[in-house]
């Protein structure tokens, strides 16, 4: 990835040519291809195999959130390899990174070092009519508790009022988790399932009755049961 994009990030991000939109849509589709590229390569090398349910990427259009639980680290490059023009929020790590730095700023990704400025950038990002892409949980999920949203993604569909697209997301055997190390291989071969979801937005009775901050609240708790049962219904059953 490093070597493919970072010369023409490095150009991007001291010209005004790298900041135009069409710039920065078309270095985000770039990392879209190289993640469609990895995903491919694990599954030829049988490292993982995949099934994806639901998903039409032609039908995609902004603005639109797309929400997804988080069980393992590499469910960004398969949201990502799907949706490959979407913004993403980066962890601080990688934005400070000097081998991914430019490259994440000059595809115009976003930082969550900054709490605030994080929720402001989404919603605007939203509002220009981008596909963002963002986990609720924050971090990756601990197997065999139940999820705990943060109430980020909630403020910012709130606030931008769009569509939202949920992405259920399973891995089996559990790989790559928060309490795993990367290099803690499972015996027998990983499978991704993702199930792509009906678009959904925030009740406009939750807008009208409450305040932002209360209807912030209240759809957090509804994304968190929704997608609790949801998951129970799609992999558990």
């Amino acid at each position: 990835m490093g070597a493919l994009i970072l010369p023409i990030a490095i150009i991007a991000s001291v010209t005004q040519w790298g900041k135009t939109a069409e710039v920065q849509r078309a270095l985000r589709r770039q990392v879209g291809h190289l993640c469609q590229l990895f995903v491919w390569l694990m599954r030829t090398l049988g490292v993982l195999d995949y099934e994806i349910s639901g998903y039409k990427r032609h039908d995609i259009q902004g603005p639109l959130l797309i929400l997804a639980n988080h069980p393992s680290l590499i469910d960004v490059i398969f949201l990502l390899a799907m949706y490959p023009e979407s913004q993403c929020v980066v962890k601080r790590a990688l934005w400070v990174n000097p081998f991914t730095h430019l490259m994440m700023r000059s595809a115009d990704y976003i930082s969550n070092a900054d709490p605030e400025l994080l929720l402001t950038r989404c919603v605007e990002s939203l509002q220009r009519a981008n596909t963002l892409i963002l986990f609720p949980e924050g971090t990756r999920t601990a197997p065999g508790r139940p999820l705990d949203f943060k109430a980020g993604a909630a403020t910012i569909a709130v606030r931008a009022d769009c569509d939202i697209l949920p992405v259920l997301i399973d891995v089996s055997p559990t790989t790559l988790t928060k309490s795993d190390p990367w290099y803690s291989v499972p015996s027998e071969q990983v499978i991704m399932r993702l199930a792509v979801k009906p678009t959904m937005r925030v009740d406009p009775e939750l807008l009208e009755d409450l305040g932002p901050r209360m209807a912030s609240r209240r759809f957090n708790q509804y994304l968190e049961a929704w997608f609790g049962d949801a998951l129970m219904a799609e992999y558990r059953a």
